[in-house]
């Protein structure tokens, strides 16, 4: 990234092929370390401090390498195009009055209530099955079994 806002500060054109980002890429993951993450959220605000993180940051682990100034980054963005922060704040809370689940009505909740019921209902009569032949009972269609057995075999 460095590479390319130099290029433009020099008027001069940048190549990237699909090979050199996917490079690059892969690079930028493997020296990426927990503190340049820690910093990169720190830098844009949204940690004050780190003394309730899960994970401590301490200060020596601080890479200056990491802490690249903001004017590097934005000296090629125009003014109009960076957004205020109460725009910043409306696109974070976009989503906080959004409905997440129906609000229950009279008829809703009786209609869930008789769902159920009929869905109880619906079940004991799936249970109901033909009693169990007696012992007697057994015995005799035993013997039939037998008897038409031994009559064919």
């Amino acid at each position: 990234m460095i590479n390319c806002l130099d290029a433009v500060e020099n008027n001069s054109s940048t190549e990237i092929t699909v090979l050199g980002a996917i490079l690059m890429v892969n690079d930028a993951y493997i020296k990426m370390s927990r503190s340049t993450i820690h910093n990169c959220f720190k830098h844009a605000g949204f940690i004050q401090n780190h003394n309730n993180l899960p994970i401590q940051i301490s200060e020596h682990e601080f890479d200056d390498e990491d802490d690249v100034p903001l004017c590097l980054w934005s000296r090629n963005l125009n003014s109009d195009s960076l957004a205020e922060p109460e725009i910043w704040e409306d696109y974070v809370d976009i989503d906080s009055a959004l409905l997440t689940s129906e609000e229950p009505t009279d008829k809703n909740i009786v209609k869930d209530i008789n769902a159920k019921e009929q869905f109880e209902r619906d079940r004991e009569e799936e249970v109901e099955e033909e009693p169990l032949p007696t012992a007697e009972e057994a015995l005799k269609d035993a013997q039939i079994i037998i008897t038409i057995c031994s009559q064919q075999y």
